[in-house]
Formats: C-alpha cells, sequence, structure tokens
C-alpha cells in the first residue's frame, strides 16, 4: 500500500512533509552553490591572469587566522586614532579618517570570540571595500597574501559568535586550513549599513 492510499499518512502529514524535505534538501543545494560561486568570483584574479587562481589575504585577529578575498581589501595600514560614536553599536569602534574620508572601524575580535578589541598603536587597520560603500575591521596583523587553485577551497557552512558566516574553508600548503569570510557578512553582523548612511546623511 503506498503512502498515498495509507489514511494515517494523510491525517499525520507526512506525504507534506516527504515534499517539504525535498524542496528544502534542493534549496540547501543551492545555497552552497551560491556561496562558491560568491567567493570564487571576490577571489578571481583579473581575467588577464589564470582563471583557475585564487587570492586571499590572510589575517590574525587575537588567537585566530582567518581570510578574505582580495578583491574586498583596499588598504592594510598602521592603526590610526579611532573617533568613538555616540549611541555606538557594541561591534563598531569608531570612526577614522581614510583619506578625508570618515569610515567605520569595526571590532572584528569581538565579533570572532576572540574578546573585545582593545585600540592600540601595535593594531592593523584593515580597509575594506563593499560596493558602494567602504569599511574598516580593526586586526592585529596580516600574515600573507596567498594565491590557491579553486581545488584548495571547499564550501562551508560554520556560523560564528555574531552571526558572520564563513563561505569557505581554505587549505594552504603544510595542511594548514583557515576559514573565508565573505566580507558582507562582516558589515551585515553589525548592522553597519545603517550606521554608514547616517554618516553619509550627516
Amino acid at each position: 500500500m503506498s503512502s498515498k492510499d495509507d489514511p494515517v499518512s494523510s491525517i499525520l502529514g507526512w506525504d507534506d512533509t516527504a515534499v517539504r524535505m525535498d524542496e528544502i534538501r534542493a534549496l540547501e543545494k543551492r545555497v552552497v552553490e551560491l556561496k562558491q560561486k560568491l567567493v570564487v568570483s571576490a577571489a578571481s584574479l583579473p581575467s588577464d591572469q589564470a582563471s583557475d587562481e585564487l587570492t586571499f589575504l590572510i589575517m590574525r585577529v587575537g588567537q585566530r587566522k582567518i581570510a578574505v578575498p582580495v578583491q574586498n581589501v583596499d588598504e592594510v595600514a598602521q592603526m590610526p586614532a579611532v573617533t568613538p560614536l555616540q549611541d555606538s553599536v557594541s561591534a563598531i569602534l569608531g570612526l577614522v579618517d581614510y583619506h578625508g574620508r570618515m569610515l567605520a572601524v569595526i571590532d572584528l575580535a569581538g565579533l570572532l570570540g576572540e574578546g573585545k578589541g582593545t585600540v592600540t598603536i601595535d593594531k592593523t587597520l584593515a580597509v575594506f571595500s563593499l560596493d558602494p560603500h567602504k569599511f574598516a575591521v580593526m586586526i592585529d596583523e596580516p600574515t600573507d597574501v596567498v594565491t590557491v587553485t579553486r581545488r584548495a577551497m571547499q564550501v562551508s557552512n560554520e556560523v560564528l559568535p555574531g552571526a558572520i558566516r564563513a563561505t569557505g574553508v581554505l587549505s594552504l600548503p603544510g595542511g594548514e586550513s583557515l576559514l573565508v569570510f565573505d566580507v558582507g557578512s562582516i558589515a551585515l553582523a553589525t548592522e553597519l549599513i545603517g550606521v554608514i548612511d547616517s554618516l553619509e546623511d550627516r
């Protein structure tokens, strides 16, 4: 007897559940595919270079090393003075003057569960582009820029404290593995766009 002929299955809604589970699995597969495209497109080298290569900036934040696609990185510089914001979001340390433009600075250590960061001169400022906006994060230090093949990237579904989503896991020569973050997820985790919009309205 098929489930369609089984009154118990119909009463309990098992038929609907099976269909919905199939739909969920299809959506999860699509999400993974889209995340892979996102991280690959952000880290791909210009078209005149090898299309199989992806380039990442490796950064140390507290005891953790992470990677971000280089195409999202404008500059890495010595930590400047930070002006605190009134009614600041906890993850936003304040503002810095970046070539005459005020940028919000995110406490990346806090978002990664590494403890609240403290602005000191030995820290480093990484400036990111999130078209059409720019923002900065405070890190401990940049450690490397690496170029790898697409085979070194695997999709990740890990969500860390602060709801930052890792888009992939990067396998480096020597066996080290690092989480790769989508810069947009960092901004979303801090409600940064609202802060940027309020700055631009001033």
